[in-house]
């Protein structure tokens, strides 16, 4: 038993003395973003200075020079590649309808109610073909942002509409623009437009598919648990359990002055933390079914999984998510955990996917926190032993 103790001690104490490979990954990674976004001389210095110490730290533990330079380097330009891609997908679309009024195919994804002097309706539409005055046809997949009032006729996720006279104007800030590239929406839309619905014209869109279905058991499913609660029980529960913004915000005011004064703000809006909680619940009444320990984790999985999928998302939730799948999977297989790791491949998978994540303050602290707890971790359990 002590020789047990003693091999597990020195397996935790290897994995926190050693930087993890993934970190300078990482790095490079993130310089070629920042290399493509501001293209200044001091961020070419800087990723000269970090290649030459990172080849200094690599060159003292016999590492081979070149195939370290090597992999920085592609890392590097990958990062600048995808920026690049991103900004050149966004600014083709304006390119190619500017100057023109366009008939616009579209099918409806998604309808949230907003407090707003002019408009109370946020419908997310994904454009599949445009028509100019001339006849001509473009064959797109892009998502935008209506912002209308509501309408007589009811709208629902799923359903196919026709936006006329809708014209395109590129937006001139560099901020919103990087908003509207990370959110993936390509385009809004402000006011009233002519709607056609099947019934008049049908566009060749296609079918109806299993994320419409979701959206509308999502928003069926919140609508009928808080029908059952008064508005202020249902505002908490959309904010703390669904992960959704509260609409009428005074009603919420007096809630969150009262989190405030206790110094619980943070713990309104839905992140990592509540996922944490939701698992940790669900594995201490899975203690008293005796089933097998990887069925547990498995049904763990699927709770978890189906949770994120009828709940909105964020940043901080998704990071905790992806990292609860890791960290399962390495359970399953008997894999070693590296904390650190983790976060560096969640961060590094996300910024792959989604670069410009790391232009905004909730990636940017989710992941540095998560980052700074298990460093701190770390070195309190290497300092005990």
């Amino acid at each position: 038993m002590n020789i047990q103790i003693a091999t597990y001690r020195r397996m935790q104490r290897s994995f926190f003395t050693e930087q993890p490979p993934l970190f300078y990954l990482l790095v490079f990674h993130i310089m070629g973003i920042l290399l493509y976004e501001y293209s200044r001389p001091a961020c070419l210095y800087a990723l000269i200075f970090i290649a030459f110490l990172t080849g200094t730290i690599f060159l003292t533990r016999r590492t081979s020079w070149l195939g370290v330079s090597c992999m920085l380097t592609l890392c590097c330009a990958l990062g600048f590649a995808l920026v690049q891609k991103e900004y050149d997908n966004f600014s083709s679309f304006y390119t190619m309808t500017k100057s023109h009024s366009w008939q616009v195919h579209t099918r409806i994804e998604n309808i949230e109610k907003i407090q707003h002097p002019f408009y109370d309706r946020e419908i997310t539409l994904t454009m599949h073909e445009l028509r100019d005055e001339d006849g001509h046809r473009f064959n797109i997949n892009k998502q935008c942002r209506w912002y209308c009032k509501a309408k007589k006729t009811p709208l629902e996720p799923g359903a196919i509409i026709t936006l006329d006279h809708v014209v395109f104007h590129q937006p001139t800030s560099t901020s919103f623009k990087q908003y509207l590239c990370k959110e993936g929406i390509q385009a809004t839309l402000f006011g009233k437009f002519t709607i056609h619905t099947p019934a008049q014209q049908k566009p060749n869109l296609p079918s109806l598919t299993s994320q419409h279905l979701l959206q509308n058991i999502k928003n069926q499913k919140i609508a009928t648990i808080g029908g059952l609660m008064q508005p202020r029980t249902k505002a908490l529960l959309d904010s703390l359990f669904f992960g959704k913004k509260p609409i009428n915000k005074r009603l919420f005011s007096a809630t969150k002055r009262l989190f405030a004064r206790w110094g619980l703000s943070h713990y309104l809006a839905r992140s990592g933390l509540h996922l944490v909680v939701f698992v940790a619940i669900w594995s201490v009444l899975l203690r008293i079914v005796p089933l097998h320990f990887a069925i547990k984790e498995l049904l763990v999985a699927v709770l978890v999984i189906g949770y994120a999928l009828l709940s909105y998302s964020s940043i901080s939730f998704l990071r905790a998510l992806w990292m609860f799948i890791v960290y399962k999977s390495c359970n399953l297989t008997r894999l070693r955990i590296n904390i650190l790791n983790v976060v560096i491949l969640v961060a590094y998978a996300t910024l792959i996917f989604n670069p410009l994540q790391l232009f905004f303050l909730d990636f940017q602290l989710s992941f540095l926190l998560t980052y700074a707890l298990g460093w701190i971790s770390g070195t309190r359990l290497r300092s005990n032993d």
